[in-house]
């Protein structure tokens, strides 16, 4: 679900097209999708959205989801195809946020490499927990290091655009600092993380305004491992890494609590850095608007709401697809797609995207549906070969029937003899081959939703009367 708050929106008067930040799936560093497949066709769909999707380079080095997926050289090849048509676009660690000058070179050659040894001595999982990599993820990395130097439009340095024109992480601590005191945000706080205390609170505020205090409470409450936190000449700073292992030190559900705040702040500042929009889910919700109106109800803030399904009995794509999806990309009707995205809002019934999306996913189905035919076309003529002249043979081989339908008028007389005698199993794959046919394009229609929704918000402090 791609969320459209008005901090995190590019602007409507900018052409370029709209982006987004795959920041759902930082929560627990796993892309969200429940199977392979569902991930695949996700990423397609909203390459053909967005001009940017885009995900953090930490998630593709600890994610087991995604060795598992890919971890073989044949099933690299599925995630390659998403970097073809630009379903997936890795935001590497920008190259002067490493603390030592041989990181930085190593950023620059080799990105991932670089990445995986800072994690390693510098950070920690969203837990609070030391960083390791086994042998498969390392065999993963090998491969997704080789793929961003074959495709340099699939990578490029978070904070490029730095929209904030602030440092991220000075961003992030301000923000999680007013969350945690505007009194706007109180009722929020205690509905959605009850078990934030008000100790918890004053320790965090102090931390965010010294990090060195932040890197002391770590080590007194956790002796038996040591901080991780990346050291830069103006010292250590309140990062999201520092801030889960202040997290981690409290154990239980305060601890993943102030986690999950932890990441739905960082959301915040990481879209707008980006101008991108979020993709917020189930585990990762969005961070409310704090109004600073006078009136004393809710303000009612809206947003447009795209919402991507994908079905779990979608097939997995065949091969070479990102080669279909650019060239639609790349279409008349895949710009049309696009710029109806970047005005999103201005219809109230969002008609022109709805209509650009039809057609696209027209074209889509058209495009991938082609060998689902020919398959079960195969196998028709195979049956009917024992009970059919040569001439209707022929005439199947230069135009094989794709439906119930076209079957009928194709040779009717032997066809029906040839079905009759195979027990009806021909006109069964028809059947079957229509319904499915039916049933994808059904799916690929619906697989794209727009709507418009109340965004988050926040009630403004009643004035007390005197």
């Amino acid at each position: 679900m791609a969320g459209t708050p008005e901090l995190s929106l590019q602007s409507q008067e900018q052409a370029q097209d709209r982006s987004i930040v795959m920041v759902d799936w930082t929560r627990l560093n796993e892309p969200t999708p429940g199977t392979r497949s569902q991930f695949l066709w996700h990423q397609m769909i909203l390459a053909l959205l967005y001009g940017d999707v885009l995900a953090q380079d930490e998630i593709f080095l600890c994610s087991s989801r995604m060795v598992r997926w890919f971890g073989s050289e044949e099933d690299f090849g599925l995630l390659e195809q998403l970097a073809v048509c630009g379903g997936i676009t890795v935001l590497k660690r920008p190259s002067d946020r490493y603390p030592d000058s041989n990181l930085r070179d190593k950023a620059i050659r080799s990105p991932i490499s670089a990445r995986r040894e800072h994690l390693a001595r510098f950070s920690v999982d969203n837990d609070g927990n030391p960083l390791s990599f086994g042998d498969r993820q390392i065999a993963f990395h090998d491969r997704l290091e080789n793929l961003l130097a074959r495709y340099p439009h699939a990578h490029r340095f978070a904070g490029d655009r730095r929209l904030l024109g602030e440092d991220l992480m000075k961003e992030f601590g301000t923000q999680l600092r007013t969350v945690l005191t505007d009194p706007r945000y109180g009722q929020w706080l205690r509905s959605n993380f009850r078990n934030i205390t008000p100790p918890m609170v004053e320790n965090i505020v102090k931390f965010i305004e010294h990090p060195d205090e932040a890197i002391e409470h770590i080590a007194r409450s956790r002796p038996d491992r040591k901080p991780r936190f990346t050291a830069l000449p103006s010292g250590p700073t309140f990062s999201t890494a520092v801030a889960v292992q202040v997290a981690a030190t409290y154990g239980g559900k305060s601890a993943v609590d102030l986690q999950d705040l932890i990441e739905t702040v960082f959301a915040r500042s990481f879209c707008q850095d980006e101008g991108a929009d979020g993709r917020y889910g189930k585990l990762l919700r969005d961070l409310p608007e704090a109004s600073d109106s006078n009136e004393e109800t809710t303000p009612d803030l809206r947003k447009v709401e795209v919402q991507v399904t994908i079905p779990v009995t979608l097939p997995l794509p065949r091969a070479k697809f990102g080669e279909t999806i650019r060239a639609i990309r790349d279409s008349k009707i895949g710009s049309d797609l696009r710029n109806a995205m970047v005005h999103l809002g201005e219809e109230p019934n969002f008609a022109r995207a709805t209509n650009a999306w039809q057609e696209v996913s027209h074209e889509l189905e058209r495009q991938v549906g082609r060998d689902h035919h020919r398959i079960d076309v195969k196998m028709i003529a195979t049956d009917l070969a024992r009970y059919t002249a040569v001439g209707t043979l022929a005439e199947f081989a230069v135009r094989p029937p794709k439906s119930v339908k076209e079957a009928a008028g194709c040779a009717l007389g032997p066809f029906v003899a040839g079905t009759c005698e195979i027990g009806g199993d021909v006109l069964h794959k028809l059947y079957r081959d229509d319904l499915q046919k039916q049933t994808f394009s059904r799916q690929l229609r619906d697989a794209v939703d727009f709507s418009c929704v109340r965004h988050p918000s926040i009630k403004p402090i009643r004035a007390k009367k005197n």
